[in-house]
């Protein structure tokens, strides 16, 4: 089929604008972000790629005060996402949002998805307290110091935390759709203790020790002694971390 020349004309110079932005859009937005970009709901046209961190940090803010509601087993509680520990992952969502392309944009890809982090220390605190009674703690093995047995081992117990995995999975699913109405139901797993029952042996000879032994302070000319009744009162075991392994705890 043979166009006429007016609508030839227009598709040529149609044809001819697009290439001619496609080509210099690359170039006018040379170290911004590339029109179109949003940051979840956020638009980030023309944003200096050097602010960028400015930028996500004053969204991680807004995100903070974002409230879900959450659920489990039966019960609910609203808390916000800053109460749950979750955190922007500021430098991987600048490198998703810069190392977007033009052709993303063509493809109607320019909404970028904040990668996120949680903090499971706030979390578990955060899920302990509004959850009471719902989630049971792992018990860490210990030594009893009364009893007709002193230093007898109490084993560790294995215990449930909230499966942030899970979590952070269900939050990003909110952040694509921007749908925080619909409760979400959070899942548990299972959390070993901190101190293994293998890990209370160097505790168990050092109180042995001072319980047979007292403990015996020098002040220059002065000594002070501490009874072996006496300290069975005063002592108290509690977890540390471990010098030989950061990754470890002891008691």
């Amino acid at each position: 089929m043979k166009l006429p020349p007016a609508l030839l004309a227009a598709v040529v110079a149609a044809i001819t604008l697009f290439s001619g932005v496609v080509l210099a859009t690359p170039q006018v937005f040379a170290g911004r972000v590339l029109p179109g970009i949003k940051l979840g709901q956020m638009s980030l046209t023309g944003i200096r790629q050097d602010i960028l961190d400015n930028v996500i940090a004053v969204y991680q803010k807004q995100l903070s005060g974002q409230t879900i509601t959450l659920q489990l087993r039966g019960q609910s509680a609203t808390l916000s996402l800053g109460e749950l520990g979750i955190n922007v992952d500021r430098q991987a969502t600048a490198d998703a949002i810069t190392r977007t392309r033009l052709r993303d944009i063509l493809y109607g890809r320019r909404t970028v998805i904040p990668r996120l982090l949680i903090d499971p220390n706030r979390l578990k605190m955060s899920t302990t307290r509004h959850f009471p009674g719902l989630i049971t703690p792992p018990e860490n093995a210990t030594l009893t110091l009364s009893g007709p047995k002193p230093l007898t081992p109490v084993p560790s117990r294995h215990g449930e935390r909230v499966n942030d995995q899970a979590l952070q999975q269900q939050i990003t699913d909110r952040l694509k759709r921007n749908s925080w109405t619909k409760p979400i139901q959070l899942s548990v797993v299972t959390e070993p203790a901190a101190i293994q029952d293998d890990e209370i042996e160097s505790a168990r000879k050092f109180a042995r020790e001072l319980l047979k032994n007292g403990l015996r302070f020098v002040y220059t000319d002065e000594n002070f002694y501490l009874k072996p009744y006496t300290l069975r009162r005063l002592l108290i075991f509690g977890e540390q971390d471990d010098p030989q392994n950061p990754n470890n705890r002891i008691l």
